[in-house]
């Protein structure tokens, strides 16, 4: 073998691999058995109602969400408004008496 090809065949020699010398061979992610996708977090997820299903405090909410919404604009037509704010209505709107 010439000298410039015992450089290039061995392994783990500087600046031939790509990788700056002394990094694991499959980069960081590889090195810690980690991927970039998926990791555990701090936090675990909370748990997802089946596609189509919704609580009943859930349309409840939704139904009083559309009705404020439905007085909210029916008040802003008429004019009677204001310089009432939407947050302001809202907030006294969606309290459940």
């Amino acid at each position: 073998m010439s000298g410039a090809d015992a450089g290039a065949a061995t392994p783990g020699a500087p600046g031939k691999s790509g990788a700056p010398a002394g990094a694991p061979a499959g980069g960081a992610a590889a090195a810690s058995g980690r991927s970039s996708q998926g990791g555990s977090s701090a936090m675990p997820r909370a748990p997802v109602a089946p596609t189509g299903a919704v609580a009943p405090q859930d349309a409840a909410a939704r139904a009083r969400m559309h009705e404020c919404g439905h007085q909210w604009s029916t008040i802003k037509k008429a004019g009677n408004a204001g310089s009432m704010t939407w947050k302001e209505f809202s907030s006294t709107c969606l309290i459940v008496k």
